[in-house]
């Protein structure tokens, strides 16, 4: 079952949409959403896993399961139980077993050390 080979332990984050302050008329940016999601983090056999990009970059391109469908946009994030960061490429894509509703969400993900803490 897809459960057991999920981890404890990653938070997914998203901004709310931005608004506009009434007392300034400054657009503001949304808070900051973090909801605790079990995960798996699987390499992409089809893409390769990591594209060099000069000689000395390379991007970590993966995909993330979540336990439960959820909506995830291209700017949100999530960060592992190590703590590492992973920003979404693409938005996540509701999956399902033939004849079932939807059982995860997958999600194409790139390492984001710049986000670490």
């Amino acid at each position: 079952m897809l459960r057991h080979r999920l981890d404890n332990g990653w938070t997914h984050h998203t901004r709310t949409e931005p608004y506009t302050d009434p007392d300034t008329g400054n657009t503001r940016r949304g808070r900051e959403v973090v909801t605790p999601v079990r995960a798996a983090l699987q390499r992409n056999e089809m893409m390769n896993g990591v594209q060099e990009l000069s000689a000395n970059d390379a991007r970590d391109e993966r995909i993330l399961i979540l336990r439960n469908p959820v909506h995830v946009k291209p700017t949100d994030w999530f960060v592992s139980a190590d703590g590492e960061t992973w920003q979404a490429v693409s938005e996540g894509m509701k999956r399902h077993r033939p004849g079932s509703g939807y059982r995860y969400t997958a999600v194409t993900v790139r390492r984001a050390g710049e986000r670490d803490k």
